[in-house]
């Protein structure tokens, strides 16, 4: 954030402060399993797996939660808002704490990943059997296969797909290709959770369950 507050949240429940004097404090979140949290202003919204809360960054406090009417099984960004995709293939673009349009997956199956290219006009979800499907700007869908287990984090770079799965695999899809293949970049022995790239984008990040980067 411009204040160079650090906030990340714990698997414990609870959200960590570190402000400008390395002072840490943990807040209490009353929802259960926190997902993810949008920074955006001076007051920010907690996604928990069945409930949101909102924050205020002055005084540090939830001021505000909500009860969801539906599981969130994964958690990105979409059309530059949060979006949730819940278990029985809806996805929700949170607009704000109290505006949430909600829609159904073109796709068949349980979401674990997504990513979009505003410049390419590409859609990519990852799905827990392992698939990849990818819609171009005209609507067309492509089935990619190449991994055999839960799509973990999916990102688009101009027509280069990033795909990272559970049994340890990062791969590479070039989307403008006549037929697409995946090309394997790198292979570890724990669980690839997330990864991202430096802002040369010429290294990437990985981590994995067991807690290795």
């Amino acid at each position: 954030r411009p204040s160079n507050t650090i906030y990340a949240l714990s698997r414990s429940g609870h959200l960590i402060v570190v402000d400008n004097n390395k002072k840490v404090q943990a807040i209490e979140i009353n929802i259960p399993k926190p997902k993810d949290l949008d920074v955006s202003g001076d007051q920010f919204i907690i996604f928990c797996e069945s409930g949101m809360a909102l924050f205020d960054t002055q005084s540090r406090t939830v001021v505000q939660e909500k009860k969801l009417p539906f599981q969130i099984e994964y958690m990105t960004r979409y059309q530059n808002y949060p979006v949730a995709f819940d278990r029985q293939g809806n996805m929700h673009l949170i607009k704000g704490f109290n505006n949430i349009d909600t829609s159904r997956v073109p796709v068949k199956g349980q979401v674990t990943a997504f990513a979009e290219s505003k410049n390419q006009h590409l859609r990519a979800y990852g799905m827990r059997d392992g698939t990849i499907y990818l819609f171009n700007a005209k609507g067309q869908q492509t089935r990619l296969v190449g991994h055999q287990s839960r799509i973990s984090k999916l990102k688009v770079d101009g027509i280069r797909l990033y795909s990272s799965r559970f049994d340890g695999t990062m791969t590479l899809w070039l989307t403008n290709a006549a037929k697409i293949e995946p090309m394997t970049l790198f292979t570890t022995r724990g669980w690839i959770i997330n990864f991202t790239f430096d802002l040369k984008k010429t290294h990437v990040w990985s981590g994995d369950q067991n807690g290795n980067l």
